[in-house]
């Protein structure tokens, strides 16, 4: 008797995570550089001096990215990559930093980012 119709929003959200699965590997490394320097009060306060030290925009944060929000997603890998010199810092600096991504995996963030701009 009655019929169920999705939301519109709902189902372009469900497209675009499942085209995000063939990147999840890329998206799991940035996530896990953010999860590192979010995870401590030190690293964080060690990754802002960086970002000041090299004249970059303090203010701008790292995200999280939520799983049932793939704007989220863009938000986090957007952060991450205008961040990508001072990862590369810390991985020169720190020596429990071990998930620094490849050139490669940058690359695919980046072009992940162009698409769901």
């Amino acid at each position: 008797e009655y019929f169920h119709i999705r939301c519109g929003a709902h189902i372009i959200n469900l497209i675009v995570k499942d085209g995000m699965n063939d990147m999840n590997d890329t998206i799991s490394k940035i996530r896990d550089n953010v999860k590192y320097v979010r995870g401590s009060p030190k690293r964080l306060h060690a990754f802002k001096e960086c970002v000041k030290a090299m004249g970059l925009d303090e203010k701008k944060g790292l995200n999280y990215d939520v799983p049932t929000r793939w704007n989220s997603t863009f938000i986090m890998l957007r952060d991450a990559l205008l961040f990508k010199d001072i990862f590369q810092h810390l991985a020169s600096c720190d020596p429990s930093y071990t998930s620094l991504p490849s050139q490669d995996e940058w690359s695919h963030g980046s072009d992940l980012c162009q698409f769901l701009k």
